[in-house]
């Protein structure tokens, strides 16, 4: 594709975040200390899916947003505070996470991004 000036706004986020959603798709902050969240791009509806693992593969924690309208979509609504889902702090490490998204239009993505959790 080709942006140029006359390129409409809506449309230059959809050709951007088609082509670098795994880029956008971030943790503020990382390395996490306490508080994270999710930042992920959505360049259309979609229901959203996160999950912490660690780096033997056991699941840490979950999350799935339905129905998040196209733009910048932040999980949870408030930031997840390290914890594991008994509700205990995670140590520190290196923590992998996988971001699934699921358009409106059938579409399905998949991103694995890794993070850093330092002590809390």
């Amino acid at each position: 594709y080709t942006i140029t000036a006359n390129t409409p706004i809506c449309e230059m986020y959809a050709i951007m975040t088609e082509y670098s959603v795994s880029e956008g798709i971030h943790t503020e902050p990382n390395p996490a200390k306490g508080l994270t969240e999710f930042v992920i791009p959505l360049s259309d509806n979609a229901d959203v899916r996160v999950e912490v693992y660690t780096l033997s593969g056991d699941l840490v924690w979950e999350y799935s947003k339905h129905n998040n309208l196209a733009g910048e979509c932040h999980i949870p609504p408030s930031p997840w505070p390290s914890t594991n889902k008994a509700g205990r702090k995670v140590g520190t490490g290196l923590y992998i996470y996988k971001v699934t998204i699921e358009y409106a239009s059938g579409k399905k993505e998949e991103v694995i991004k890794k993070m850093v959790v330092i002590k809390q």
